[in-house]
């Protein structure tokens, strides 16, 4: 319970009542966000796994079905089933502003991406690794995986070409970004979470293009 003045606060709803009568509103509050959930219908009854949003379209991803393993709507109610770019057994999603890209654990090519969520092309990773899901941190996306060859994350800064990062861990089902940092978990293993923070520094063969479009001169770079 908050006591603001002449108002109790005992509830969301008792908060949104004062806040909009404070603000000149006569409105009766409603109830908490995301309290009330509604079942929409699937394209197809495929095992859907994986879900990102474009700021147009929703995009799902699926581990069975033939054909029909991507399905996408604009609003969450009325989905289209879309062919993806192979049958394989598709987990995870995520969107970086340009490109969809969908990571999978079967197949001979484990990563699609697409610009739109209807046309897909397979992309390849260094190691056909079971990869489990994968994010977006405002410059590259990075993956995780489970099972397979070497280290179990790849890295790519559009999706299309991939590389192999060390990992301290073999068996990562999920990541995240935060704004500075990676942070990924695993099933088993002893620590069972793994992190990876901000940008590699960048190289003065890097640096020298971007004084050059700010300033038009370069003094020293070392």
């Amino acid at each position: 319970q908050i006591v603001a003045g002449a108002s109790t606060i005992t509830s969301y709803q008792d908060w949104r009542m004062t806040h909009n009568n404070r603000a000149g509103r006569s409105v009766i509050a409603g109830a908490a966000p995301h309290a009330t959930w509604t079942l929409r219908t699937a394209a197809a009854l495929n095992s859907w796994t994986g879900i990102a949003w474009n700021g147009t379209v929703f995009a799902a991803v699926s581990i069975t079905g033939t054909g029909n393993r991507v399905m996408t709507s604009p609003d969450g109610i009325t989905w289209t089933i879309r062919t993806s770019a192979a049958d394989n057994a598709w987990l995870a999603i995520a969107w970086n502003g340009t490109v969809f890209a969908a990571v999978g654990f079967t197949g001979a090519n484990r990563v699609m991406t697409s610009p739109d969520g209807i046309t897909w092309t397979l992309r390849t990773t260094p190691h056909n690794n079971g990869w489990n899901a994968i994010a977006w941190s405002g410059k590259v996306f990075a993956a995780v995986a489970d099972a397979g060859s070497g280290s179990r994350v790849a890295i790519s800064a559009d999706g299309i070409t991939w590389s192999m990062r060390v990992t301290p861990g073999s068996n990562y089902d999920g990541i995240a970004w935060g704004g500075n940092t990676f942070a990924a978990v695993e099933w088993s293993g002893t620590d069972r979470v793994m992190t990876s923070e901000g940008s590699p520094p960048l190289s003065a063969a890097q640096v020298r293009p971007l004084i050059l479009e700010v300033t038009g001169a370069i003094t020293s770079v070392s």
